[in-house]
């Protein structure tokens, strides 16, 4: 998804063609606006590195990041030098082993992403899909009376809708 032209890219599809033409390249996706609110079949797609902030389809403060990443996207970070913090795995393994965080944990954001996980699996992620694309289509339907949709409409994000002021 992304939240400024309000689309949702066909991630499953993207990832194919790259797979298919370029099969050496890592596909990072960018998943803020998306991952809890949209299907993400990360190991099936083939992604390699998925990230997204807590602050919108988790529903809650921002100020974490949550990932995935795959055995080829851990094994290539290794092979660059100076790769920063961020990707540097090998070290946030060893704080794992250790039963340690690479910074100061933000507890209190980790309990509520706790809460919204077990909440989410409640519900069940099918379910949890299909209501946002009903919400979806409830807000489109009324900015559409109203307003008009931003956006391309084969590409519409069910979890950002970007209305367009068509009243001045």
């Amino acid at each position: 998804n992304e939240t400024s032209t309000g689309v949702m890219n066909p991630i499953k599809d993207i990832a194919a063609m790259i797979h298919e033409k370029y099969p050496d390249v890592l596909i990072l996706v960018d998943a803020v606006s998306g991952m809890a609110g949209s299907r993400i079949e990360f190991d099936a797609w083939g992604l390699d590195v998925c990230l997204a902030g807590v602050q919108k389809c988790f529903a809650l403060p921002p100020g974490l990041t949550v990932a995935a990443v795959s055995d080829k996207a851990r094994e290539r970070a290794l092979q660059v030098p100076n790769r920063g913090h961020y990707f540097a795995y090998d070290q946030m393994d060893k704080k794992y082993e250790a039963h340690q965080t690479p910074a100061t944990p933000a507890i209190s954001l980790i309990q509520a992403l706790n809460k919204q996980m077990d909440d989410m699996f409640a519900e069940g992620l099918e379910n949890r899909w299909q209501r946002h694309i009903d919400m979806a289509l409830l807000v489109r339907e009324w900015a559409r009376k109203n307003f008009a949709i931003y956006g391309d409409e084969r590409y519409l994000s069910n979890t950002v809708t970007n209305v367009e002021n068509t009243r001045g």
